[in-house]
């Protein structure tokens, strides 16, 4: 709900689907249809209706590709002669219909094979020599043609005179050479009907004499089983006109991409990292910097970010999704807040049908899958639900805090995770009402450390986190130029982290029973948290090529429990039996005098606008502002938090976009965000023991922080032969303003803190993705970025603890007609120790470039119901580590996933 469509046009509604129907289809063989929708109409789905002669439709919903393409494919046992017949439809929210390729009365009409429609007359044959018969001089008996449907460019901008995109348009537009459907053939001359056959019907144009297929020939034919050429070689209507597109995942490019996990499909987005810390959390880094809560990740358009840490759980399957969007950088004004080093929109499968997927493999690895959604009447009922289970890779680690140069012990990392997501949902849409729409969804995930808290391998480490998401939502038409929407959300979320900081049977002091940890030093943490919020919006389609939105969103954000418990006294370090309140520390949710603590409830307010106008049909400009007030703690002279005001936080927002012609788009965006400290950064107060060395405190004298943001780039569609490549590219240029940062000056307990003249980052990135057709495709992306803390001296200002160099590269190729082949291939350049202080500066490490491979065979629908594949990822056994918070502990880094192999069979009912 959160993301609009930017392809809205202006004025009265209009929209099309931009496609060619083939002349012909091959009996037996899969058809794919795919076009671009145009114009002005926010659809909540596009459906394609087919049927055989004699038949009742059958209705197929088209998957979103990129932009504004959408792509279905008609399966072989529909492809039956003498042909079919479809129409294309978009779907309303409000449940009404358009068409947008002909229509049911006058449908599309492809023929396969030989045999002639039911009803349909054959060509009489002519009389000889041009002797005048029954219908005229030698001229054939004029055949009434079948319905055609509505010419498919009617709805066709008109070509540019001069410009090359237009005649590339026109080109591929252009006809074939036949008789037009609404004109009678013009009576033949005599000349004319002496050159004609002297009877018969008229001869077929020769064709080359029948002969068997070459291997090579077959194999050349697979790429070309989906004619391209007839697409209209210009960039989706969202493309022409969005000045900041996102890069969007689908759920089909989610399967070529052998990707298990949301963290493992952002490791592929350009100018993305996503790492493991020793924790065991996917840290997600953007264009060079990394911070959870400054990556907003939305699902289904409510929050997933955890309201203490800002932590998003990442693990989630993506087979529960039918796309993932990605923004870097500020987006749009209308996200928010926290859309600040990106925004990362997570959409669940609500296709009508049954699907069902059984994965298992190494490492006792067990995915389930079920997703089911059905229609009855106004009402839609959707569901999904995913089980994954594991024991996880097991890699060894060198070395931990607990060694010295005489005692070693066994080390490995620990990967077992239990996962549970379901969801469920019911819409109901009228003309009176609009669409009213309940939803809610439970994660849960309990897991091990990959390591354990900080520069100790604890294996008996546990970790839950479990989430409620609820929403109501609703959205009305109310008429053609105006639309309205609300949502009221709930976001409930609990943490149970158990670590092992010390080895089984560690003792403290050695003559001292009192100090003997049978198993090991423990400690908990338990946290609450909930936010209740409220979204409403406007949207209003203005004269002179306007096209408003304004809207605000209520949150409501508090700590609902919380607990900090461990198995030794604070100081003394002597053992308890079982876990009690840490001595010395302060709740987040207490002020010390018996009161509420002041970090422990927020309020935000948020107010946005934002136009896009189009003053001509070449140039877009898209300008916006929000507004946020945050209500925050303040510290007295002491650093106690004794009151709360609220701070104001402006993020403007303009770009535009130029199409010279319609195969290009150049664009340029500005954005400003504003983040405020999480509850963890103002007032996580851990207890300060040995044992607790390396922990990360709060500072109550934090402030907010800032990013201004510059990007251009161009995004560029060009037709080669029967293949389309697209091109795009991205420079950027991102100025933090007191960001918060943890950097160890102490060797002790680490504080957050502001970093007064601030971080900049600047680099490139880029995307080659050439499609031959629906099974063959392949794409390389890449980015460059240089990241700079400016608050130390020039020769450390390099921070370089993620990739600063990356590139990715897969390749989808047919084996036969049943079998895929799909390879992708990650490269991440050497990482660095930064050198912001001089703990950092002498706790040197050197993390070595690496190239990891996932290959994976799967098959094309069989019996039109089900897929079978095989998936191997890190196929090479590659050995990598991401950094740990102590490189001078846990010498090795964060060791990597192993290969991991897994059988995989998908059913769609």
């Amino acid at each position: 709900m959160l993301l609009l469509p930017l392809a809205a046009s202006f004025g009265a509604p209009r929209s099309a689907f931009l496609h060619r129907p083939p002349a012909e289809a091959r009996a037996g063989e899969p058809l794919v249809v795919e076009g671009d929708v145009t114009g002005n109409v926010a659809f909540s789905q596009v459906v394609l209706k087919v049927r055989g002669p004699n038949e009742d439709y059958e209705e197929l919903r088209l998957e979103l590709q990129y932009g504004d393409l959408y792509r279905v494919t008609l399966p072989a046992s529909r492809m039956t002669p003498p042909g079919i017949e479809y129409c294309v439809e978009g779907v309303l929210p409000s449940g009404e219909r358009l068409a947008l390729l002909s229509t049911c009365a006058r449908p599309v009409r492809v023929k396969i094979g030989t045999g002639a429609w039911a009803g349909e007359e054959k060509e009489p044959a002519k009389e000889p020599n041009g002797k005048k018969g029954k219908k005229g001089r030698g001229e054939p008996k004029v055949e009434k043609p079948p319905e055609e449907p509505e010419p498919e460019t009617a709805e066709l901008e008109e070509p540019k005179p001069g410009k090359k995109g237009a005649k590339l348009e026109a080109k591929q537009e252009s006809p074939p050479e036949e008789p037009e459907p609404t004109k009678p053939p013009a009576k033949a001359t005599k000349a004319e009907a002496k050159k004609e056959p002297p009877a018969g019907p008229k001869p077929a144009p020769p064709s080359p004499p029948s002969r068997p297929r070459t291997e090579l020939e077959e194999e050349l034919a697979l790429y070309g089983a989906e004619d391209l050429s007839g697409q209209v070689q210009h960039l989706e209507t969202r493309s022409l006109k969005s000045t900041l597109a996102p890069i969007v995942l689908t759920a089909e490019q989610l399967k070529q991409l052998g990707v298990r996990t949301v963290a493992e499909a952002l490791d592929l987005v350009p100018s993305l990292s996503v790492s493991r810390d020793v924790q065991g959390f996917h840290r997600v880094a953007v264009r060079g910097l990394r911070n959870d809560p400054e990556l907003l990740v939305l699902l289904d358009g409510v929050r997933l970010n955890n309201a203490y840490d800002g932590k998003a759980l990442l693990t989630l399957p993506v087979e529960t999704l039918s796309r993932i969007e990605v923004f870097r950088g500020p987006a749009t004004v209308d996200f928010g807040p926290g859309d600040f080093l990106g925004v990362v929109n997570l959409v669940t499968d609500r296709d009508d049908g049954v699907r069902l997927l059984a994965s298992g493999g190494s490492w006792d690895a067990f995915d389930a899958h079920l997703s089911a959604a059905r229609r009855s009447g106004a009402v839609q009922f959707f569901g999904s639900g995913d089980l994954v289970s594991q024991y996880g890779f097991k890699r060894p680690v060198p070395r931990d805090a607990f060694d010295t140069p005489t005692v070693t012990r066994p080390k490995f990392t620990r990967d077992k995770r239990f996962v549970v997501n379901a969801g469920a949902g019911v819409a109901y849409t009228s003309d009176a009402a609009g669409t009213l729409e309940l939803s809610g969804r439970y994660l849960l995930e309990d897991r091990s450390a990959l390591i354990g808290a900080f520069d100790t391998v604890g294996n008996s480490s546990r970790l839950q986190w479990s989430t409620f998401l609820g929403a109501l939502s609703w959205r009305k038409q109310l008429s053609d130029t105006a639309t309205v929407s609300a949502q009221a959300f709930i976001d409930q979320q609990s943490t149970d982290r158990l670590w092992q900081l010390t080895p089984a049977g560690y003792q403290v002091r050695a003559n001292d029973p009192a100090t003997l940890f049978p198993d090991g030093m423990l400690e908990e943490i338990q946290v609450g948290a909930r936010t209740l919020g409220l979204d409403a919006r406007v949207e209003l389609t203005l004269p002179r090529e306007n096209w408003l939105e304004a809207g605000l969103r209520v949150e409501e954000q508090s700590l609902t429990s919380y607990a900090w418990l461990t198995n030794y006294q604070v100081g003394a370090n002597t053992y308890t039996p079982t876990l009690a309140r840490a001595g010395g520390v302060v709740y987040p949710t207490e002020d010390g005098s018996g009161g509420r603590g002041k970090a422990a409830d927020r309020f935000t307010l948020g107010l946005f606008a934002q136009d896009i106008w189009r003053p001509s049909s070449v140039l877009s400009v898209q300008a916006g502002v929000r507004l946020d007030l945050f209500q925050l703690p303040v510290p007295d002279a002491t650093g106690k938090l004794t009151g709360s005001i609220v701070t104001a936080g402006l993020g403007p927002r303009i770009g535009v976009v130029l199409a010279p012609f319609d195969a290009l788009a150049l664009r340029l965006h500005y954005g400003r965000s504003v983040r405020p400290p999480t509850v963890q950064e103002l007032a996580e107060r851990p207890p300060n023991s040995d044992i607790d060395q390396g922990h990360l405190i709060g500072n109550p004298s934090l402030v907010p922080t800032t990013i201004d943001s510059v990007q251009g780039g161009f995004e560029y569609l060009q037709g080669v032969g029967d293949a389309r490549l697209r091109l795009t590219a991205t420079t950027f240029y991102e100025r933090l303003a007191n960001p918060i940062a943890s950097v160890d000056t102490t060797g002790n307990q680490v504080p957050w803190a502001n970093r007064p003249l601030g971080v900049q980052a600047l680099g490139l990135d880029g995307e080659a993705r050439l499609e031959l057709s629906r099974r063959a495709n392949a794409w390389v992306n890449a980015a460059w970025v240089r990241a700079e803390d400016l608050g130390t001296p020039a020769q450390s200002r390099l921070l370089t603890d993620v990739p600063q160099v990356r590139f990715n590269a897969g390749l989808t190729i047919p084996i036969g007609p049943y079998l895929n082949f799909d390879v992708v291939s990650r490269f991440a350049s050497e990482r660095r120790n930064d050198s912001r202080s001089v703990l950092e500066l002498i706790r040197r490490y050197t993390l070595p470039a690496y190239t990891v491979v996932t290959a994976q065979l799967r098959t094309e629908p069989l019996f039109d119901r089900v897929e079978l594949g095989v998936l191997g990822q890190n196929v090479f056994n590659v050995e990598y580590s991401d950094d740990a918070v102590r490189p001078d502990r846990i010498t090795g880094g964060v060791p990597r996933e192993s290969v991991l192999v897994f059988g995989t069979v998908r059913v769609k009912l």
